[in-house]
């Protein structure tokens, strides 16, 4: 069993590839020693360009940018990961719940569109404005933006999984909706909600470094590859390039690390299931 299992996941290379990254990430800022403070500042190595003593150069203020990159790790990636989690979540029984046919599921369905036409980055400010800054509120701030996204797809393969003969054999046996929707419905929803999970949680970070960006996001003080962006684009024109591309290298290889082990969890699911 073990061993189909295994041959099941080495079939999946881009899998393996995108958790390999993200566990690398993690690892390094949490467990593994990082080779300067990504917090002390040192006014004498301010904007080194790389080299071997600092990877990925300094910053305006002498942070090893290396460093401060993968601190930055240990707060963004959870953060984007745990709002899309926590919108999947609350957002997959709502979308179960409204598969079935009514005018309050029409309703509701409505508020959702017209919520769902909001710019996502103008949500996240308002949300932030109102509720002030902090790694917990950001968490509610990209579930609610995420949310919607889920109950939509959840509704959709509800309805078309609902269609299926074997649901209506096991309704013709008496067998209550809530068992229905748990047992038979979800399980054939799952395979699509990773894939969904993979964007909304790539979305949710590219919200993080906007957020981080326009300088509105976590603490100053928290590293951050939106703040890494913020402070790095003052110093573009004058050559020192890396204080701001080795944070956007961050987000595009997180995002791409995130898509690639949903999808391929996706399709490992969906052909265990078959």
């Amino acid at each position: 069993m073990i061993g189909t299992r295994l041959r099941a996941l080495t079939a999946h290379p881009a899998l393996l590839g995108g958790a390999a990254v993200l566990i690398l990430l993690l690892l390094w800022a949490t467990v593994l020693p990082l080779p300067f403070d990504p917090r002390l500042p040192d006014a004498a190595q301010t904007l080194r360009a790389p080299s071997g003593e600092h990877w990925f150069g300094t910053d305006q203020n002498g942070v090893d940018v290396f460093s401060r990159l993968v601190a930055a790790a240990r707060n963004d990636i959870p953060l984007a990961f745990g709002g899309a989690l926590l919108a999947g979540i609350v957002g997959v029984p709502i979308g179960l719940a409204l598969s079935r046919q009514g005018r309050w599921q029409n309703l509701c369905m409505r508020l959702l569109d017209l919520m769902q036409s909001l710019p996502m980055i103008v949500v996240a400010l308002t949300i932030v404005a109102l509720a002030g800054r902090g790694a917990g509120k950001m968490l509610v701030a990209l579930a609610i933006i995420n949310v919607v996204s889920f109950i939509r797809l959840a509704r959709s393969e509800a309805l078309t999984v609902r269609t299926l003969r074997f649901v209506d054999a096991v309704r013709a046996m008496g067998a209550p909706e809530p068992w229905i929707l748990a047992r038979h419905v979800l399980p054939n929803v799952l395979p699509v909600v990773f894939a969904e999970l993979s964007l909304s949680s790539g979305q949710s970070l590219l919200t993080i470094a906007g957020l981080g960006f326009l300088g509105v996001g976590v603490q100053p003080t928290t590293p951050s590859w939106g703040l890494m962006l913020n402070s790095g684009t003052q110093f573009i024109s004058s050559g020192q390039w890396w204080v701001f591309v080795y944070p956007i290298v961050a987000i595009v290889v997180t995002v791409l690390s995130f898509n690639a082990v949903a999808r391929g969890l996706s399709r490992l699911i969906d052909r265990t299931e078959r």
